[in-house]
């Protein structure tokens, strides 16, 4: 009986060291920047933006977060500013088509948890190089809500496409293959 008991013990340990064993990449576009000074090349959030900010900040709560990382934009670092807040986690600068960020991010610890912020333009790349399939090749300029989420276990990559936030897409015809 004690044998059984034990058997099971180690299994359902197993089970949690396995899961424990999947890299989890949370990618998002920058929220909703202000648009009035057309000269500014590097504008804050607007209100509808720290409100999404705030959004993702309340999504992801009680999801363990390790890293986050974001361009050196004021827009992508005040999108993820709520998380690194409240957990007491520093914001990594990041640059765009950095291979060697690629590679930092795919020999981070199996178990990490990881939040990036980008741009329309550069954010579906970025899960492409990290493995996902995804049909489109950029989002457009409207789309705010999305959050890519790679699940990464034994270089194998499962992607899941949600919307967040506040309704702000032009399409729903984002796919993954997985």
């Amino acid at each position: 009986m004690k044998k059984s008991i034990l058997i099971v013990i180690a299994f359902f340990g197993l089970l949690n060291f396995v899961k424990a064993q999947t890299k989890t990449i949370w990618i998002v576009r920058h929220a909703e920047k202000q648009m009035d000074d057309t000269k500014n090349s590097n504008p804050p959030l607007s209100k509808i933006g720290l409100e999404r900010a705030e959004d993702l900040r309340k999504l992801l709560k009680g999801k363990k977060v390790d890293y986050l990382f974001s361009t050196s934009y004021l827009r992508t670092q005040q999108t993820v500013l709520p998380i690194s807040k409240e957990r007491n986690i520093a914001i990594q600068d990041y640059k765009v088509n950095d291979k060697a960020f690629i590679e930092n991010l795919n020999n981070l610890p199996a178990n990490s948890n990881v939040i990036i912020v980008g741009h329309s333009n550069t954010i579906i790349p970025l899960a492409k190089d990290l493995g996902a399939k995804i049909l489109l090749d950029q989002l457009t300029d409207e789309d705010y809500d999305f959050i890519f989420e790679l699940k990464i276990k034994d270089a194998k990559v499962k992607t899941s496409i949600k919307h967040y936030g506040a309704s702000h897409h032009s399409s729903n015809k984002i796919l993954a293959i997985n």
